[in-house]
This record gives structure tokens, sequence and C-alpha cells, in this order.
């Protein structure tokens, strides 16, 4: 099972993800058969990459309110969701008898000129706010008019860690961490929604 996944997207790069995975002994098995009737890999004719000026950072007062919410200047960005697995052992094996989701966590940090004091006050004052990380690869029209996208959107995140950076000949830049939380009074979980658009019908 995944235990975590982490995003990078930096300025003048490709977009990527780190994966990380516990397991129980491994099985034999082929990539067509896959295990109980899942397939392993799903096949894509073309492999649609995401770059840097494919992104889109937007944060807003609530999830309902991106639409209106303008672009945020971002030179960098991670997030990174964490499973919390935990392996279950039983009498009689060395190998885990299951592995068990417990709370998941989803952390980040954004990095961004350093020209006003928002993302100060948000760490200082608590202010919660709805987080919208998007790619739209816009170059690629998958039919329809419609391009390979990935859309994650946070309806509740707490900004913390405020660090700016203040290079002798550079501009100046700030980093600022954040961490996803339910949104209690709106009853919705800490992700709102998680969206893949590719060629693949179904997975």
């Amino acid at each position: 099972m995944m235990e975590n996944l982490e995003l990078t997207i930096e300025t003048g790069k490709l977009a990527t993800f780190t994966a990380g995975f516990i397991s129980r002994a491994s099985q034999t098995t082929s990539i067509a058969a896959g295990i109980n009737g899942v397939p392993t890999k799903a096949t894509l004719a073309t492999e649609n990459k995401f770059i840097a000026s494919n992104a889109s950072i937007r944060i807003a007062s609530d999830r309902n309110n991106f639409g209106g919410a303008p672009e945020v200047s971002v030179q960098n960005c991670h997030i990174t969701f964490t499973k919390n697995l935990r392996r279950k052992h039983t009498l009689g094996s060395a190998e885990p008898n299951d592995i068990i989701n417990q709370s998941v966590a989803i952390e980040g940090s954004i990095t961004l000129p350093y020209d006003d004091k928002i993302y100060k006050d948000f760490a200082l004052q608590d202010i919660y706010k709805a987080l919208e990380i998007k790619m739209e690869n816009r170059a690629v029209d998958l039919g329809g008019g419609i391009n390979p996208q990935i859309r994650i959107q946070l309806p509740r995140v707490a900004f913390h860690n405020w660090t700016p950076t203040r290079s002798k000949g550079e501009l100046y830049e700030q980093t600022i961490n954040f961490r996803a939380y339910r949104d209690v009074i709106n009853n919705e979980d800490l992700i709102y929604n998680i969206v893949l658009t590719n060629a693949v019908v179904s997975y």
C-alpha cells in the first residue's frame, strides 16, 4: 500500500512526485492479470507531463470561491499526503497479517516573492483558508476541448512557519507551510476532491 505521496512543482522544471510504499510478502503475477482481478498498471497511449507553467495556485475564503480567487504568484509548491499506515502482526508469522490505514495527514509549503505581509498574517493570526492546486496542460486536447489536468482542493488549511529569505543581491522571498484540516462547520473532509483528467476512461 502507498504510505506517502509528495508532489513537487518548481519553476523551470517538470512537476514530479515521490511515493513511498509499505508491503506484505511479494506475489507472482502479470501486469495484464493483476492481483484479484485488479490491473497493476493503467495503459496510456501518451504520457502527458506537466510543467511549472501548467500550474496554478488559488487561496480563497472557502472552496466555493476558487473561481473568483486570483492566482497566487508562487515559485515553488510542495504537498505531501501521508496515510500513517500501520502493520498488524499476529502470532505464527514474521510477515504482517494486514496493513491498516490510520488518519491521513496533508502538509506542504509554498515559496513566493516577499512583497507584502499577507502570508505572515495568515501564520501569526491563525487564519484558515481554502487551497486549490491545479495543473492543466492546455497544449494537449484529449477530445472535446478537454485537457489533461490534476486538481486538488482542500477546504480548510492553516498556515504556519512563515520564513522570509533576504539574500544579499537577490529578490526577497518567503516560504510558508500549510496543513489541511477537516472543515467541521461545512461537514467536509480535509480533502474536498482530487480530480485527475486523462485519456483513461476508468480504473
